[in-house]
């Protein structure tokens, strides 16, 4: 919702890809068998943010399997 909202609104493909990968790897994760929201994030320290970087060529759909398997959801 948060890409599809930002192409709507003229972000340029490129930039809105950047931004919906840190918001997905920094932002708090809902936990629905819960109905809460749970604040994870990586360990800041040992984070290698040139990954915020790759597979932006990719679309979102890509990108988004990508990320599913990255942060294991």
């Amino acid at each position: 919702m948060f890409y599809d909202a930002m192409i709507c609104d003229g972000v340029p493909k490129l930039k809105a890809k950047y931004m919906y990968k840190a918001v997905r790897i920094f932002g708090p994760k809902w936990n629905s068998a819960r109905n809460s929201i749970k604040s994870v994030s990586p360990g800041l320290q040992n984070f290698d943010y040139g990954i915020l970087n790759q597979d932006l060529e990719l679309d979102i759909d890509q990108l988004e399997a990508k990320l599913d398997t990255l942060l294991d959801e």
